[in-house]
């Protein structure tokens, strides 16, 4: 299996199942509900020009991609 030339795992062959965690106007948060490569997903849009994904991996480590609009 080809990881595309991206450093880290290999992508899996089937999907993670993830449960919805909580929900509002901006914001959407996912959970897993088994084995996968995430623990948590979010993406969030606190402004009109501002798009936030932010990312706990299933080792514990948390980044976030920070997207402006130009």
């Amino acid at each position: 299996m080809s990881n595309n030339g991206i450093r880290g795992k290999a992508r899996t062959s089937t999907a993670q199942k993830m449960k919805l965690r909580k929900i509002s106007s901006n914001l959407v948060s996912f959970e897993t509900t088994g084995a996968g490569g995430l623990k948590t997903l979010t993406y969030e849009r606190p402004d009109d020009k501002q798009f936030d994904i932010s990312i706990e991996t299933a080792q514990g480590d948390s980044f976030k991609v920070h997207l402006v609009a130009q």
